[in-house]
């Protein structure tokens, strides 16, 4: 509970900075934002500002610069510009990279912002290798910090290479692939 209160706070105090609202973007076939569409999409998706980077695998990527109005209203709060993040296969979750470069065995910290209400339930993450079964890697976060639709995190992996995390709450499922790289 203390290292949940103090990830809270951490987040917190990095996240009071406020940054413009921007319109989101769809993917192009390039993997750079293109058009603008509505911030009442039904899905989250990169900000046309944004710029994909390194940390993502299989379908997903990280992007930085601009995040979308749509992951800033379900957090509760503006994002700072320098803050990279994840965004799942599905559109409904976004993941916040606090520690970056994500390392394994290194105790990484991602911060989740939900599309889809929690409900007061908590998320389950469930990992595993992209090219493997096994091992697996379950964490549970309890729906206890806000504001917003957001869980802080440790998903900690025992070895580098491609992931996968399944996410799990309030009856919604998504999944976002991540490059941890070596400890």
């Amino acid at each position: 509970m203390r290292m949940k209160t103090l990830l809270t706070v951490c987040v917190l105090a990095v996240l009071f900075e406020a940054c413009a609202a921007t319109p989101t973007g769809n993917l192009g076939a390039t993997g750079q934002p293109t058009s603008a569409v509505s911030a009442t999409t039904d899905r989250f998706v990169p900000a046309a500002g944004a710029q994909a980077g390194p940390g993502g695998c299989g379908s997903s990527q990280v992007f930085s610069g601009e995040v979308p109005q749509t992951i800033q209203a379900a957090a509760g709060y503006n994002a700072p510009k320098d803050l990279r993040y994840a965004i799942s296969d599905d559109g409904n979750a976004a993941g916040f990279l606090f520690s970056d470069p994500l390392k394994a065995t290194a105790k990484p910290k991602i911060f989740w912002v939900m599309h889809l209400a929690r409900a007061g339930q908590p998320l389950t993450i469930t990992a595993h290798p992209a090219d493997a079964s096994t091992p697996v890697v379950t964490v549970t976060e309890p729906a206890d910090s806000g504001p917003g639709e957001v869980y802080p995190s440790i998903v900690d992996v025992p070895s580098p290479g491609c992931w996968v995390l399944s996410l799990q709450w309030a009856g919604h499922t998504s999944s976002v692939s991540l490059q941890y790289g070596s400890p």
